[in-house]
């Protein structure tokens, strides 16, 4: 079990200097910042700055409340756990797995595959933890090497519009 738990740190530390090493941003391989996708979550960054995970969990639990969404779900839980309130954490992480579908990660966007991962650690699964925690690594790989060919082909296309422009302006100037 030992091995396991040092497994999964291995892995979970190794996807986060991976994602370092490939460009993408801390808030990829970290969990979301507050008021990344509501404004109202904006009064979290205050607590969480200030190391009140307690109170942020709460504060993301009565968002949950008042407009349930996954990312809410999983920020209560995550945080309680930082707080050290599994009591709170776990029933929590567990509905997230639920609601997420954590079982059938295919069908998952890389995020939410990493919360899963996260989540399962909660609750103890470590062996679904870093089942799950490979498989976001290969996916966060997978969008890289995409994302950076997408940003290539949009670099010879933008290269290819200048290069039009110049050739138009040119034959501008020619006509005058």
């Amino acid at each position: 079990m030992r091995h396991l738990a040092s497994s999964l740190l291995t892995v979970a530390l190794g996807a986060t200097a991976w994602m370092s090493a490939a460009g993408l941003s801390a808030a990829e391989a970290a969990p979301p910042k507050p008021g990344a996708h509501a404004p109202d979550t904006a009064q979290v960054a205050p607590m969480l700055d200030q190391g009140r995970y307690a109170e942020a969990a709460r504060a993301y639990a009565d968002l949950y409340a008042k407009a349930p969404s996954p990312e809410l779900l999983f920020n209560a839980a995550f945080y309680y756990g930082r707080a050290g309130q599994l009591d709170k954490a776990t029933p929590l992480a567990r509905k997230y797995t639920e609601t997420v579908t954590c079982h059938a990660p295919a069908k998952l966007q890389p995020r939410e595959i990493r919360h899963c991962a996260l989540a399962a650690e909660m609750l103890g699964n470590l062996q679904q933890a870093l089942t799950l925690f490979e498989d976001y690594q290969k996916r966060a790989e997978i969008w890289a090497h995409r994302s950076r060919a997408e940003d290539d082909v949009q670099r010879v296309q933008l290269k290819m519009k200048i290069s039009a422009l110049e050739t138009e302006m040119a034959t501008l100037k020619a006509k005058k």
